[in-house]
């Protein structure tokens, strides 16, 4: 299946919203939707992976489907939307105890997948690989609609100012894409590592943007303005602290991009984001050219609870964040809550949640961990991740670490 690129013309004036990685949390988005206050004078763009690794696949991808029939949503697709349509589509007696064993996996880490979201429509429970294969023409057949759109989706959208991509670009000549296969930019790992530089900003998502920091682990959008990328997913469905993010770049005006005048990175909302595989800690928020970056912005959700910060406490120096690239450890001593191990890479000692500690391969790993003790000043909203004998593992603002202090529960209003 060859790349396909859509041309867009977005009309001046009119805000461009763009969010990616839904992974089945549709109730997300729309919660994001109204908080933006989404309306016909919007252009909103979502960037794919628009099902699995969430509770409600199907609905959230129906959901996305009235969105698209309105003139003002585009929709591309994803690496994960295309893998799925190809594993039912390729379903045989040669493949059905693969597909059935990724359905139980889902169901184990996810509370579902997309195939078992059909198949419980149908009133038929997919027990065992050869019920599977019984189910791959009545999954086709009765799910035409939803196929059907995810084989419409195109993989590039290109207007003025930028170019929107789920996974990344090798190079800005589109032209040259055309006819090659899609799956070099819906696929493409680690995009913004690349050090691949362009003339249009690059809006993409598929790379959890915590990825790209060993230091702090943070969910939020990041802008790179040497290289002009934007990387949005922010890991919903992914992690604990993961998150959706909706990015909101307010109408272009004729001749003027509010993104020229951005920093490499900053705060938007509030909220900071950091540069990739930052070796030094980035300045604070107060020395960042706030009335700049604040044209583009973004808001974020999560399904996590709130609690309100009952004191303060200061950020620790020199932390560290574990990810899936850079997790690799060695036991030294095994514990119920924590253990002790050293981290490869840097050769650090630290004591991690033993939860987040598993075999990948022939390698010991942690991921979705941090040291860093957050900055927190009393009265900020925390979301909880986890509460432990040494305190509670939280997010503020869209970066995770730890707090010494009390919580109080935030009521919803």
């Amino acid at each position: 299946m060859p790349i396909s690129i859509k041309p867009i013309d977005v009309p001046n004036g009119h805000r461009i919203l763009v969010t990616s990685d839904i992974h089945g949390h549709g109730a997300l988005l729309e919660n994001l939707l109204d908080q933006a206050g989404f309306s016909d004078d919007d252009m909103l763009f979502i960037l794919g992976d628009l099902i699995e690794k969430g509770p409600d696949n199907l609905a959230s991808l129906r959901y996305v489907m009235e969105l698209a029939k309105r003139r003002n949503v585009e929709v591309i697709m994803g690496n994960v939307d295309l893998l799925r349509m190809q594993m039912v589509e390729s379903l045989s007696k040669d493949t059905c105890e693969k597909f059935y064993e990724y359905c139980c996996m889902a169901h184990r880490r996810w509370g579902s997948s997309i195939f078992e979201d059909m198949a419980a429509e149908l009133g038929v429970d997919m027990d065992s690989p050869s019920k599977a294969l019984s189910l791959k023409a009545p999954l086709l057949e009765n799910f035409q609609k939803e196929w059907d759109f995810l084989r419409s989706l195109p993989d590039i959208l290109e207007t003025r100012n930028y170019i929107f991509v789920h996974g990344g670009l090798p190079t800005e000549d589109l032209e040259s894409l055309k006819g090659r296969d899609r799956r070099q930019v819906l696929k493409l790992d680690n995009f913004m590592g690349a050090g691949l530089c362009f003339e249009k900003y690059i809006v993409a998502g598929h790379w959890p943007v915590n990825v790209y920091n060993d230091r702090i682990l943070q969910h939020n959008p990041i802008i790179n303005r040497r290289q002009r990328i934007i990387s949005i997913d922010g890991g919903c469905g992914l992690s604990r602290g993961g998150q959706l993010n909706l990015v909101i770049i307010p109408g272009i005006e004729e001749g003027r991009d509010p993104l020229l005048a951005a920093p490499e990175w900053g705060c938007a909302g509030g909220h900071i984001s950091y540069p990739p595989r930052a070796p030094i800690m980035p300045p604070p928020v107060s020395a960042l050219t706030c009335q700049d970056i604040s044209e583009i912005s973004f808001i974020s959700c999560d399904q996590l609870p709130l609690f309100r910060a009952m004191s303060s406490q200061k950020a620790s120096a020199d932390p560290i964040s574990l990810h899936f690239l850079n997790g690799t450890i060695r036991l030294l001593e095994e514990g119920k809550e924590f253990s002790l191990v050293e981290h490869v890479d840097s050769g650090r000692k630290l004591e991690v949640l033993s939860s987040l500690i598993y075999n990948q391969g022939d390698r010991l790993v942690c991921t979705g961990f941090t040291d860093y003790r957050l900055p927190v000043e009393t009265g900020d909203l925390l979301s909880l991740m986890e509460q432990t004998s040494r305190g509670y593992f939280v997010k503020k603002n869209g970066v995770c670490g730890w707090y010494q202090g009390e919580l109080r529960q935030e009521t919803p209003s």
